[in-house]
């Protein structure tokens, strides 16, 4: 009777031992599923993201295209915000939005430097938007000592190589061309809230070019021409909402009086450098891409000059 009990106690542990296998088996087969939809989740959400990115990159090119192909007259005058009118077809039927931005509507900083050498006009113009701005004018000298091509330090607030090395990273300074505006948090004074207050109006193109004053911001236009207000710059850009500049002597003829010289002035109606942003949402994946393009290259019709992720 005893050796029958100690059997059957045995016997009971063995079951119990044996349901805990099955349970811990049960339970990494479904941890083993788990992870096996997960990862093909996952490469279902990468594979997806892979081809909305190239749906935005093609519809950055296809609105690239558009752009060429249109006449300045289809593009319409952009407002304050420089995005173009939603009445042409950016996006060739595809799911991609997309978003256009006329970049000579904005100072551009590397108009700055002409032939390697600090340029005047384009340093005048620079100062003139940080007064309007109300940011410190010592800025105009960082940033031109930023993309010289010369060590000599600016005086009395320029920063080169020296100042730079002494910085947690350290670094050199640019000595070139900027190629995205945002490259300013690198430089000596463009806190966030300096960068944040200028980058309605500032740009960094691959060479000098006209400002459009059909999409230039009011402190843009106020900053280019010599007498001209930030006030009365803004009744010229709602003023061309209705009536866009047809030349440059159109433009001319309705400034305010007592603005005068303006002749000489680095203006065009149009313009041929843009920057397309396109974004694509699907249920798995999302993806955006921008890129700097110009336009009117003849048979080439237009050319990216840089394109990246966002």
């Amino acid at each position: 009777m005893k050796g029958r009990r100690l059997w059957e106690g045995r016997s009971g542990a063995a079951v119990i031992m044996a349901i805990m296998v099955v349970l811990i088996l049960s339970a990494l087969a479904f941890a083993m599923l788990e992870a096996q939809r997960v990862s093909i989740r996952r490469a279902k959400g990468v594979a997806e993201r892979a081809v909305s990115m190239e749906i935005a990159r093609s519809a950055i090119s296809n609105a690239a295209l558009t752009l060429a192909s249109s006449a300045p007259s289809d593009l319409g005058s952009a407002g304050e915000d420089c995005s173009l009118p939603e009445g042409l077809d950016l996006t060739g039927g595809s799911p991609a939005r997309v978003v256009v931005y006329d970049e000579q509507g904005k100072i551009n900083l590397n108009n700055m430097l002409a032939h390697k050498k600090p340029n005047a006009r384009g340093i005048r113009t620079f100062i003139e938007l940080l007064k309007s701005l109300s940011l410190p004018l010592e800025l105009a000298d960082t940033l031109t000592d930023w993309i010289d091509p010369d060590s000599e330090r600016r005086w009395p607030d320029g920063a080169e190589d020296e100042y730079y090395i002494g910085l947690t990273p350290s670094r050199l300074a640019g000595n070139r061309f900027l190629i995205v505006p945002m490259e300013m948090a690198m430089i000596k004074g463009f806190d966030k809230d300096v960068i944040d207050k200028l980058s309605p109006h500032i740009t960094a193109l691959p060479r000098h070019v006209r400002l459009n004053v059909n999409a230039a911001t009011a402190h843009a236009l106020a900053a280019a021409i010599p007498g001209l207000d930030v006030r009365e710059a803004e009744m010229l850009v709602k003023e061309r909402m209705e009536r866009p500049f047809a030349d440059r002597e159109d433009f001319i003829d309705r400034l305010p009086l007592g603005v005068t010289n303006v002749h000489e002035l680095y203006l065009t109606v149009d313009g041929e450098f843009y920057r397309i942003t396109a974004e694509v949402a699907s249920s798995r994946a999302w993806a955006a891409a921008e890129a700097l393009v110009r336009v009117g290259m003849g048979a080439k019709r237009y050319e990216i000059i840089w394109q990246r992720s966002i």
